[in-house]
């Protein structure tokens, strides 16, 4: 239920900063299945995991740091 919770406040953000020449990145690799370029599917899913995946490593460290008292 948590993660169900997550998505809806993404999504509502999604929607709220599209416009009609705006693509997100998933909804481009949607775009390029749908017309057969699965390669470039492909490689926009790949460019997608990759950069969650730097995200997820570089904020880690951050998050284990202990709150400095004053």
């Amino acid at each position: 239920m948590l993660t169900f919770i997550s998505i809806a406040k993404e999504l509502d953000l999604v929607i709220i900063m599209m416009t009609p020449s705006t693509q997100t990145m998933s909804y481009l690799a949607f775009t390029y299945s749908q017309e057969g370029y699965n390669q470039m599917s492909d490689a926009v899913s790949v460019c997608v995991l990759v950069f969650i995946l730097v995200c997820y490593t570089v904020a880690q460290p951050l998050r284990r740091r202990p709150q400095q008292s004053m």
